[in-house]
């Protein structure tokens, strides 16, 4: 019942997440318009000067209304510019805006395993003196997400920087999701602890194969925003207890290319031979291959 009644709670609070997202989206379509008509308004003033400084014989040009009125108008194109950005910031799936300010934007990522909530990063940026683009100031992600190659992002388009950081948080939250799945669905084949590193970039299982062939299998990953293995390796433990009965070198290898090419949880009931629950992630990357 405590379950069911904290499953209740958590939908509730998506769904007012979710309104107060709307209502977000709703108010920045709103200033967005604002900006807009108040660009054409400047733009029709930029106009009716341009066309009055060829009258003007006697007096000298109006220069310096002319230069304030350009002012508000490249003013007004730069908060435009900064309002459709955060527009389409909102629009992403698990990013949100957490503060916003003239020269502050906080990001929040939540990240989710077979629509499941695992955790949340945060990321300050403020506006770069150097240019027309923003530079991380402090945040919350794994060290192994290499920020200083993904910043030169922000100088250009601060939707590549959001995607790529996305995706490095979401590939290492399933590539965690499915190993420990596995921890538990092999827990009666498995021949020790599953071994890996933090960003579960190296994995090593041993356990026994559907010939109940004592195996190892090693799996590298290179590409930390990718869920497949860049290498896999499948090698045979050999015991006092091994049998003659042992499979080939072909064999072998197969797996290893299943391996490295369908969902972990996929191929690894393949060479075991047990049924193990299909997770909704593991289905949706079936349907990519």
């Amino acid at each position: 019942m405590s379950g069911a009644l904290f499953d209740l709670d958590r939908l509730e609070a998506n769904a007012r997440e979710t309104e107060r997202s709307q209502k977000k989206v709703e108010l920045a379509d709103r200033k967005s318009r604002h900006l807009q008509q108040k660009l054409l308004t400047l733009q029709a003033r930029r106009n009716e000067l341009r066309t009055q400084l060829p009258q003007v014989t006697s007096q000298p040009p109006d220069l310096e209304a002319a230069t304030k009125e350009g002012k508000k108008l490249m003013t007004a194109l730069k908060k435009l510019r900064q309002l459709q950005e955060i527009q389409k910031l909102y629009r992403l799936t698990g990013v949100s805006v957490e503060e916003k300010t003239e020269n502050k934007l906080v990001l929040r990522f939540d990240t989710s395993y077979n629509h499941e909530y695992v955790d949340e990063h945060y990321i300050e940026l403020t506006r770069s003196k150097k240019q027309d683009g923003y530079q991380v100031s402090h945040h919350t992600l794994p060290a192994f997400i290499p920020m200083s190659q993904l910043e030169v992002h922000l100088e250009t388009e601060l939707k590549v920087f959001v995607d790529r950081v996305r995706e490095y948080l979401q590939a290492f939250v399933i590539r965690r999701g499915q190993v420990k799945m596995l921890g538990s669905e092999l827990a009666e084949i498995l021949r020790s602890e599953i071994e890996t590193s933090f960003p579960v970039d190296y994995v090593s299982i041993s356990l026994q194969s559907s010939d109940d062939v004592p195996i190892k299998i090693t799996l590298c990953y290179t590409d930390l925003r990718s869920v497949h293995p860049t290498k896999a390796e499948v090698n045979i433990i050999e015991t006092p207890d091994s049998t003659d009965i042992l499979p080939d070198e072909s064999m072998l290898r197969q797996w290893e290319g299943l391996l490295k090419t369908t969902p972990l949880i996929t191929a690894l009931q393949q060479i075991t031979g047990i049924v193990m629950e299909t997770t909704e992630v593991d289905r949706e990357l079936e349907c990519t291959q």
